[in-house]
């Protein structure tokens, strides 16, 4: 189990990484409500995006 919960923070981090330097902010990282989690919230500009990535 812990061998997936390193792989999940991996791709958490790649998408993390890819986006800032594609230019977005990073405003919020794993992200909860009583609906689930959002991993990455970005935003550029004035536009937001929520991402919730998935390791293979």
């Amino acid at each position: 189990m812990a061998q997936y919960l390193a792989l999940g923070a991996h791709g958490e981090n790649l998408a993390a990484d890819y986006l800032r330097t594609a230019g977005l902010d990073i405003i919020a990282r794993n992200w909860r409500c009583r609906f689930g989690e959002l991993d990455v919230i970005a935003r550029e500009k004035q536009a937001e995006l929520h991402l919730m990535q998935h390791s293979v």
